[in-house]
């Protein structure tokens, strides 16, 4: 096991990728019991079959109400701390995992700036059909190719800041100028 700062943890030849803050971002399968659960009290006493655990990964963890430890995800506001490294080993083992490269921030700074200028130079010089239809374009545009990076390799971008400028910037512009006129 070696761990690369900044970059991920490597297990022999395998690399489990990190953000710059060695921080693993989890791809959620879903809600609370996506899994499958089973009674620690049926297991010992073996009320159910055995063959269920076979070629399998079991990991032991409380999810009764009220004394597991739950933790907030974007899949559920209270889901089991076991059920949330089902999750970490599920995306491990089929590497399903979300990756943000350390140039990430640099790369939507620039979005950012480059919709800034838009708003800024181009937007006032458009008409409100023209500049909206551009706005919208740019729009669709940004969210297309974020959402295929995210759904073809994983990649996060962050997409609401420069969907809010592009929008506000519209909005103001237009309102600006109909008030005006």
């Amino acid at each position: 096991v070696r761990v690369l700062f900044g970059e991920g943890v490597r297990f022999g030849r395998e690399l489990i990728p990190t953000t710059a803050g060695m921080k693993m971002l989890i791809s959620y399968n879903g809600p609370n019991r996506t899994f499958p659960y089973f009674s620690f009290y049926d297991v010992i006493n073996e009320k159910m079959p055995m063959d269920v655990f076979k070629d399998r990964i079991v990991l032991v963890g409380l999810t009764a109400t009220g004394l597991y430890d739950a933790i907030v995800t974007p899949a559920s506001p209270n889901l089991p701390g076991v059920e949330y490294m089902a999750n970490v080993v599920q995306d491990i083992l089929y590497k399903n995992v979300i990756v943000r490269p350390g140039t990430m921030p640099m790369i939507e700074l620039g979005i950012l700036l480059i919709f800034g200028i838009f708003a800024a130079v181009g937007l006032p010089r458009l008409g409100a059909k023209w500049g909206g239809l551009l706005t919208l374009f740019l729009l669709l545009a940004f969210v297309i190719a974020s959402t295929a990076m995210f759904a073809s390799r994983g990649i996060w971008i962050k997409v609401t800041y420069p969907s809010l400028l592009l929008m506000i910037s519209y909005a103001v512009i237009t309102s600006k100028r109909y008030l005006i006129t």
